[in-house]
């Protein structure tokens, strides 16, 4: 057999820490990883596909030993990944064992009908006869929802082990012969055709956190025919002003929802339902509290009109959206109390007649809201205008940062 052919994965995010450390980050479903000097040193010499022996042969000052645990830490967190021709081997690719592997993150989703039906209506009004691609299947529900609507076929792209549902809910549903799933990262992936519509679901409380820009962008220059569809096609990130206080969750409750989930959408979630006791077994009543789920932050009392942050047109280039560069706005304050800062929330216009709304005004979704706090109280009253500056910081993801002006 040729030897493997291993390289960095295209997706690598690296950032230095708050302790000084190179850290790296290929996958929202691991953790990121503080580089060892062999690791750093390994990074830098996959840029490019190379044999496993190739590499390990290279003159360096470490050992054998060293080089050999050092990739298998880089291959098991999926900053290297084992590739076959030009993208990445599904076959051999390392799931992703946290974050979106979580199955309790998925009941949220799953459980949220006004995120389903969003994407649900317009997949059936423009999957029909077409070539679909489903960047971040989860549990494969929204490749599914395409197949059921005509889809010639669909491609589904997932880098957590949350893929092994997804497989299971296909066969489930009736729909597996078309739909084809490929196990890693967009980015170090290639199609065997390119997708009239792709469907995204990378969105995040903080907008653009799941790194959404840079894999659209990606998405849209390699896999997106001539006149094709994204779905969402834009993006408005949100904010207003708030007094908040803290939500309570319960496992419990969410185990009971699950069991429901066949009633919402006419289709089978028996491989979901079995993972949700499972969880449910083994770690008891707040089993929904692990991995990275976070509870948003629900606001008492909105004090301000929705404010503008950004406007992102995804099919367009998205190199300026991903810049650092500070914007001021303003909150118009339009009742009294002492802002302590805002919620962030969304507004992704999914195609011409539906818009997928997080606001605190608008019915809830699992996605909550995000509270980013201010350091300073302010006493405001009607008619009051409040400056704010927001900064779209990119550390493992793009996630605003708003401070008042």
């Amino acid at each position: 057999m040729p030897d493997e052919q291993l390289r960095v994965s295209q997706s690598l995010m690296m950032m230095v820490n708050a302790q000084g450390q190179m850290t790296a980050l290929a996958s929202m479903s691991h953790p990121p990883l503080t580089l060892t000097p062999a690791q750093w040193w390994l990074v830098g010499s996959l840029r490019s596909a190379c044999p496993k022996e190739d590499v390990l042969a290279i003159p360096s000052t470490f050992s054998r030993a060293q080089l050999d645990e050092a990739l298998d830490t880089l291959l098991a967190h999926s900053v290297v990944v084992p590739v076959k021709g030009t993208q990445v081997d599904s076959s051999r690719y390392v799931l992703g064992p946290g974050g979106w592997a979580d199955i309790a993150e998925h009941h949220r989703m799953l459980y949220d009908t006004v995120r389903v039906h969003a994407y649900r209506s317009s997949l059936f009004r423009h999957a029909r006869d077409q070539v679909v691609l489903d960047i971040g299947t989860g549990t494969g529900l929204l490749a599914i929802l395409a197949a059921k609507a005509g889809a010639r076929h669909v491609y589904a792209i997932e880098e957590s082990a949350i893929a092994e549902v997804a497989l299971e809910m296909y066969a489930e549903n009736g729909v597996a012969d078309r739909i084809t799933l490929l196990q890693g990262n967009s980015r170090d992936i290639e199609l065997p055709q390119r997708a009239n519509v792709i469907v995204h679901e990378l969105l995040n409380t903080d907008p653009f956190g799941e790194n959404l820009l840079p894999a659209i962008q990606h998405a849209t220059q390699h896999f997106l025919a001539p006149g094709g569809r994204l779905i969402p096609h834009r993006i408005e990130a949100m904010c207003v002003g708030v007094q908040m206080t803290e939500p309570v969750s319960s496992g419990q409750r969410m185990l009971r929802e699950a069991e429901n989930l066949n009633d919402f959408y006419g289709l089978s979630f028996k491989p979901v339902l079995k993972r949700m006791q499972a969880a449910f077994d083994v770690a008891g009543p707040n089993f929904d509290q692990g991995g990275m789920v976070i509870p948003p932050t629900a606001p008492q009392t909105l004090l301000t009109r929705p404010c503008l942050l950004r406007d992102v047109q995804l099919d367009g280039d998205l190199t300026e959206a991903m810049n650092e560069q500070s914007v001021e706005s303003v909150l118009e304050v339009n009742a009294p109390g002492i802002l302590g800062g805002v919620a962030i929330y969304f507004r992704a216009h999914m195609d011409e007649h539906t818009v997928l709304s997080t606001s605190p005004s608008a019915p809830p979704t699992c996605w909550g809201f995000q509270v980013k706090e201010f350091k300073e109280r302010v006493q405001v009253q009607p008619g009051d205008r409040v400056r704010i500056v927001s900064t779209l910081n990119r550390s493992h993801g793009h996630r605003f940062k708003i401070v008042l002006a």
